[in-house]
């Protein structure tokens, strides 16, 4: 029940801050953290006015600063065989997760249709609905927006065969589905497993609890560690990442970026 599992493939979508026109990818996030960057920047207008909402009372926002991903309302449908009225309900995080498992699936090189590949994946909800002038009558008849379909939609849509399990136990949703899959390949559950966390922060009233709650720091930043830590950043990001056992890996002469 020790077997070492490999990272295969990886595909992730980072906050690039104000001077980036573009999210970063794994190799441009590796630089960027080289270079000691810093992705924070003001609530995007295109979100909502944060002007208007900024405040410490009741029903205010206050913080006006975290990093963010550009262009989250992009998707390509029709490349997956998704209907619109489908992609217009499901929560834009298992949008992410479908194009990001995807990618990482095709840098793995892993043959992955109608196979017992696994799917673990965690992700913020939030369909287009609750964030924006819903038409209640165009999403009747899709389920894309439950909870269990930020995972069962990422198999259904690549047609993986292997469980396929939602998570949420807060900020270790990730951790808790990277451990799943994991078990999942020691015990021969699936011969490998798509592992993938999503957060975005586009929901008007989670902006006003965190407030509310006193969570957030007032300048918008995070200082771990450090003994001027007064609240965390709210921030975005998806990445995906494939798990197979080592020994699979070794034998069908994989790219392996690490171990777990």
């Amino acid at each position: 029940m020790s077997e070492t599992i490999a990272i295969v493939g990886i595909s992730c979508e980072l906050p690039g801050g104000p001077d980036s026109t573009l999210n970063l990818d794994h190799n441009g996030f590796f630089e960027f953290l080289l270079n000691y960057g810093e992705a924070y920047e003001k609530i995007p207008s295109n979100r909502f006015n944060i002007e208007s909402w900024s405040g410490s009372e009741p029903g205010q926002i206050s913080v006006d600063t975290g990093a963010f991903l550009k262009d989250i309302d992009l998707f390509d449908n029709f490349e997956f065989g998704l209907s619109t009225k489908d992609t217009k309900a499901m929560a834009a995080t298992t949008r992410k997760l479908i194009e990001h498992s995807f990618l990482a699936l095709l840098d793995s090189g892993i043959d992955y249709r109608n196979k017992n590949i696994g799917c673990y994946m965690s992700a913020s909800l939030g369909d287009v609905m609750t964030v924006a002038e819903p038409d209640e009558f165009d999403a009747v008849g899709s389920f894309t927006g439950y909870p269990a379909l930020v995972a069962n939609q990422v198999s259904y849509t690549l047609d993986l065969l292997g469980p396929s399990l939602p998570t949420d136990t807060a900020c270790s949703s990730t951790a808790t589905a990277t451990h799943l899959a994991v078990q999942a390949l020691r015990s021969g559950d699936c011969d490998a497993a798509v592992v993938g966390g999503c957060q975005l922060n586009h929901r008007f009233m989670d902006w006003i609890n965190y407030s509310q709650g006193s969570l957030l720091a007032p300048d918008g930043k995070c200082k771990p560690f450090d003994a001027s830590a007064d609240g965390f950043a709210r921030a975005e990001g998806c990445v995906v990442f494939i798990l197979k056992p080592l020994e699979k890996a070794l034998r069908d002469n994989d790219l392996i970026y690490g171990t777990v």
